[in-house]
């Protein structure tokens, strides 16, 4: 009895911990009470116009609540903000509000978590999940790193594994796929007897993170945020949607631009000792292979081909006859039904007497914060770029001097600097529907495509690789002992300078050449 009640109760807590603890409480505490009184009081401040009252108030929401994700957590802000905007709604959205049957919590809801959006980005959890449940990622990063090519040397392996990397980041979220491959680096520094004082790793832990979020940026396959930004912009577009394979078309060869001269910069610039990888135990790799594909791992395999070509296939032939009754179709179903489909499918189905997908299992491994975030970042755009704020206007009439007079080539470089600089600072979501909102209609009025300038600001929103503030798995690299801030911030800035010559240099052609003048 006296040893279940020890276990029942714990010791007491040094009283250093206990100071330790409080003192961690109150710097939490001071921090939600700062966040949420700049959410209060911004809107109290005399609007600039065309900025208004009611738009100052949004914007303090805003501000918030990105210090909040920032600073304190993802999940509870963002149903803090819904309650907020619940008491504004009407405001914002009056021509909205019968819809929502006259309230305006209802109508942050539907703005918020009803969103399609925030919808796919919480099923596309589901199919990352099966992903790496299967093991099929790590199947094709493993294949990568046992080619006989990676076995030529040191740099040659390290080339194929982040060549994996990369392949991997087209079609797989960032952040799992980012935490999947670390695991993987960790194996193999095992194997290798490598710590955290061998540069290499640090160049692996690096160059997976930057490799990650280039891979995200350059497809809309499984990327939520990427589609987030379509969404966007086809608002901002007049209806006007965002064709994927174009999109493809313009990213994916700036993406491996990128890439490779990214590597180049590890290979060349960095002096590292590589005298430990000179003889790598390739047997030991191998071992850390999968067995051979169950069938479990085939049929998930094959839904997910399916399931790509079933996406890319209307967008495929969008290119040459648009008004198809297929493109048609599929735009009235959105991209959400096709992955409905195929996830009941997977839980219909079982193998050795188990469904392919355990919705209930699932769940409770799925990062929701991720759909909470999404939930938030839709309400708030909708509000900050809805007409009675006049935010869009005030950034349009802030924007317009530095680019007037300029060249399309010029504008769209110069936007290119903006983003990408202004990523690596702030977070790459606020930066990417301010600077598309207030460059796409002054495009629009220079008689440019709005895809022209949209498109390449998307994509430079996504080259966040600096400071943890950008990205979340720049802040993931950071916190990680093979990775840390020191190595990070460096490497990271060498990429970012190497993204806006690239992206400066090609996208504007590259756009033009895929969407027309």
């Amino acid at each position: 009895m006296n040893e279940a009640l020890q276990r029942a109760v714990p010791p007491p807590e040094p009283s250093g911990a206990s100071a330790g603890a409080k003192s961690k409480n109150g710097a939490y505490y001071v921090k939600v009470i700062v966040c949420i009184l700049v959410m209060m009081f911004v809107g109290k401040i005399p609007a600039p116009e065309p900025i208004t009252q009611i738009g100052m108030t949004a914007l303090g929401l805003f501000i918030g609540l990105v210090a909040l994700w920032t600073l304190v957590d993802i999940t509870w802000p963002t149903v803090l903000v819904v309650i907020f905007f619940g008491a504004i709604a009407p405001g914002i959205w009056p021509d909205s509000l019968a819809d929502a049957g006259g309230s305006g919590w209802f109508l942050t809801l539907s703005y918020s978590f009803g969103q399609w959006n925030a919808v796919f980005v919480l099923n596309i959890l589901f199919l990352c999940f099966l992903m790496e449940r299967t093991g099929l990622a790590r199947r094709i990063a493993l294949w990568f790193i046992t080619t006989k090519y990676a076995k030529k040397g040191p740099w040659s392996f390290t080339f194929m594994f982040l060549l994996a990397t990369f392949v991997i980041g087209l079609f797989f979220n960032v952040s799992p796929a980012q935490l999947m491959l670390f695991a993987i680096a960790k194996e193999i520094f095992g194997a290798l007897g490598m710590t955290k004082d061998d540069k290499w790793t640090h160049i692996m832990y690096t160059g997976i993170t930057f490799t990650v979020m280039i891979g995200f940026a350059a497809t809309p396959v499984a990327h939520d945020i990427t589609i987030l930004f379509m969404s966007i912009l086809q608002g901002l577009a007049g209806g006007l949607s965002v064709n994927w394979v174009a999109y493809m078309a313009v990213t994916i060869p700036v993406a491996v631009i990128v890439w490779f001269l990214m590597f180049l910069f590890f290979r060349y610039c960095t002096n590292c000792d590589m005298s430990k990888l000179e003889n790598i135990d390739f047997d030991k790799i191998e071992a850390m292979k999968p067995t051979k594909m169950n069938l479990r791992e085939k049929f998930f395999t094959i839904g997910f081909i399916a399931l790509i070509v079933v996406w890319l296939a209307p967008a495929t032939i969008g290119l040459f006859a648009p008004q198809a009754g297929i493109v048609t179709f599929f735009e009235h179903i959105t991209l959400v039904t096709p992955l409905l489909v195929l996830l009941v499918i997977f839980c219909i189905v079982k193998i050795d007497g188990e469904p392919v997908l355990d919705i209930s299992v699932a769940a409770s491994k799925l990062n929701w914060s991720v759909y909470f975030m999404m939930a938030g970042i839709m309400l708030t755009s909708n509000a900050l770029s809805a007409d009675a704020t006049g935010i869009i206007p005030f950034v349009i009439m802030s924007l317009g001097p530095i680019v007037s007079g300029l060249s399309p080539f010029a504008f769209v470089f110069t936007m290119i600097v903006i983003s990408v600089i202004l990523t690596n600072i702030l977070n790459n979501i606020p930066v990417a529907i301010i600077l598309m909102s207030a460059a796409v209609p002054l495009a629009m009025e220079m008689g440019m495509s709005p895809f022209v300038i949209g498109v390449p600001i998307m994509f430079a929103s996504g080259m966040a690789f600096a400071l943890p503030s950008s990205f979340v798995p720049v802040g993931c690299c950071y916190a990680e002992p093979f990775g840390g801030a020191k190595y990070t911030i460096k490497y990271g800035a060498a990429t970012m300078i190497v993204a806006i010559v690239v992206c400066g240099i090609l996208m504007y052609p590259l756009s033009t050449l895929i969407f027309g003048a």
